[in-house]
């Protein structure tokens, strides 16, 4: 091996171009991180919205069927427990974060739409239009995500009026 005609002239890099090499390397590899980071972040907030959404669509969707052909339906104050007495009936109604739907003949409800979880759920039922038209909007919200809610217009085919409180959280109807 020849060295040259001086002896510390050999061919590589030196201390001090290894070191910039590394400063750069760490630049770029920090933007990396927090470009991949924003990333998740972004995605996690979406799949919580995209949660929530589904949820209350997937209650207003059910509750839409459920009371389009009643034959009788009345808005009922859901603190008054004697208001869910009559078994004769069904019912939709909130307790706790969850929207509720319990069937003729039972004694408890079940959530709608497999609608459980980690998602609160709010419902409330309303009725000032002659036209038998029951107004409710659902409403939901989780932790670290934007609340989202849809409103809602069911004309009830066979029933003649809607009956009880002008507004409330329970539905009572057949």
């Amino acid at each position: 091996m020849s060295l040259g005609k001086y002896p510390g002239n050999e061919k590589g890099i030196s201390l001090i171009e290894l070191v910039v090499v590394l400063a750069l390397l760490t630049v770029v590899l920090a933007a990396g991180f927090n470009f991949f980071s924003s990333g998740m972040t972004i995605f996690a907030f979406a799949d919580k919205r995209a949660s929530v959404q589904q949820a209350v669509r997937l209650v207003s969707d059910a509750v839409t069927r459920e009371i389009r052909y009643a034959e009788e339906a009345i808005i009922i104050d859901v603190s008054d427990p004697s208001a869910f007495a009559d078994t004769g009936y069904n019912y939709i109604y909130q307790e706790g974060n969850t929207v509720k739907l319990r069937r003729k003949g039972s004694a408890t409800g079940s959530p709608i739409a497999g609608a459980a979880g980690e998602v609160s759920l709010e419902i409330n039922f309303s009725y000032v239009s002659t036209d038998n038209i029951l107004d409710y909007t659902v409403s939901g919200e989780q932790p670290g995500s934007a609340p989202y809610s849809v409103t809602a217009s069911v004309m009830l085919l066979n029933a003649d009026s809607v009956e009880g409180e002008e507004s409330g959280r329970a539905l009572k109807f057949r």
